[in-house]
């Protein structure tokens, strides 16, 4: 079964980067879909999930 480091080998070694516009950490949700909203959007949209000891 491929897997997605067969199907896309740019994306683990960083030759293939994304067009991300703007990132909204989780807790500026609201926030992220205003701008969503408000047709600001030039690209893509990242939101952020904080990792660590503070989440459950």
């Amino acid at each position: 079964m491929a897997t997605p480091s067969d199907r896309v080998p740019g994306l683990w070694t960083g030759a293939f980067r994304p067009a991300v516009h703007r990132t909204f950490p989780l807790e500026e949700i609201a926030e992220e879909r205003r701008y969503l909203e408000a047709g600001a959007r030039v690209d893509k949209i990242v939101v952020t999930v904080a990792h660590g000891p503070d989440t459950a």
